[in-house]
């Protein structure tokens, strides 16, 4: 240890000591061409139950950091409505499954060859990635209650109330709902043709 570390220790206070401290380092380290300061050294409590002063690292140190939880996973690139697991979807979202299962089941027999083949399998993959998302609970409450009333409307074969609805989901929401958003407008706007 260095002798300005040890010259007149007791009478220097806690940020005193870091500064000797500090000082020692850089006058060691001057041969070198590189500056590293010292890591932060932890302060014992003034008296014992007392809290470590502002600004120690003694708590930090002394206290395991908990893990961040882990990001959610995110849908599988492939899921359709078919392959999708509904199982943990809360019985109160259900009836959104249900009722956009049976909008995609009405469109697409008209749309089961030709042009809008694509189009259907593209909804398809996009209303599962919706269902996914559901089942892992992943979907705000704002959106949920949005789906709800849209589905409600879709059930009782008020297309154009659903087709607001859907707009105001675009307007509001649509860094949650642009994975999907696209096949609910159009399943809608299919639906709606049909009659």
């Amino acid at each position: 240890m260095s002798w300005c570390v040890l010259h007149n220790m007791s009478s220097c206070t806690l940020s005193n000591v870091h500064l000797l401290l500090l000082m020692c380092h850089i006058q060691s380290h001057t041969q070198n061409a590189m500056f590293v300061p010292p890591a932060p050294v932890a302060t014992q409590p003034a008296y014992p139950g007392a809290p470590p002063p502002a600004g120690s690292t003694a708590s930090a140190a002394s206290t395991p950091k908990a893990s961040a939880p882990a990001a959610p996973a995110a849908p599988p690139a492939n899921i359709t409505i078919a392959t999708v697991d509904t199982s943990q979807v809360p019985a109160s979202q259900k009836p959104i499954v249900a009722s956009l299962t049976s909008l995609y089941n009405a469109v697409a027999p008209a749309a089961a060859a030709g042009p809008k083949k694509k189009e259907m399998d593209d909804n398809s993959k996009r209303l599962g990635q919706l269902f996914w998302k559901l089942n892992a609970q992943q979907v705000s409450e704002g959106v949920v209650g949005k789906l709800q009333q849209l589905c409600a409307a879709l059930d009782a074969g008020n297309y154009a109330t659903a087709s607001h609805i859907q707009i105001n989901l675009t307007t509001s929401d649509w860094s949650e709902c642009s994975a999907w958003l696209t096949a609910l407008k159009r399943l809608v706007k299919s639906r709606q043709a049909l009659g």
